[in-house]
């Protein structure tokens, strides 16, 4: 086929990859709608070149077909962008040292100890359950506040945080001055 061809074809089909966009929960005021339909149009004419020549698009079972190709390739590519986003980059060294003292009462010593424990915790902890702890102490949020926002289960969420309590637990033991 001719770029020509390609252009006219894409015209005629523009409907087709909006509803393959939209399927894929993305709207058109989302930041990446674009991107996407220009994804869903690329993957359609890679799809076109692979399949054999006389295939029809007249016929609705390979419309299908290629309707559900398409959407599949822009499901891996949401989900794998999304896991992209879910990564954050180590954490900094202000993060590992977030002030715990902020009550009055408390002697220096006390206050000494929370940072240390504190520190150690962190150091202690995978990623994703630093940055929940992290982002519940310093955003004051919920849980389900955290699960929306980094589109996390709630099994997940919840392994997470039983796990931060094993650990604090566990350092919580060793840590017997006596």
């Amino acid at each position: 086929m001719t770029t020509r061809d390609y252009s006219t074809l894409l015209k005629n089909y523009d409907r087709f990859f909006h509803s393959i966009v939209r399927r894929c929960h993305l709207k058109p005021t989302d930041s990446n709608y674009d991107d996407y339909l220009q994804l869903a149009r690329l993957r359609f004419i890679l799809c076109l070149q692979q399949l054999p020549v006389d295939f029809s698009l007249e016929h609705p079972k390979n419309r299908g077909y290629l309707f559900q190709n398409i959407y599949w390739h822009l499901l891996d590519d949401l989900k794998k962008e999304r896991l992209r986003a879910g990564r954050h980059p180590l954490l900094t060294e202000e993060q590992l040292t977030y002030d715990t003292t902020e009550t009055p009462e408390d002697s220096p010593l006390e206050r000494l100890e929370n940072q240390e424990l504190f520190s150690l915790l962190l150091k202690h902890l995978p990623s994703a359950e630093q940055r929940l702890l992290l982002w519940r102490l310093t955003h004051q949020t919920t849980g389900r506040d955290y699960q929306e926002h980094f589109t996390l289960s709630k099994s997940t969420l919840y392994r997470q945080r039983q796990h931060i309590k094993k650990v604090f637990l566990e350092l919580n033991e060793n840590d017997d001055p006596f």
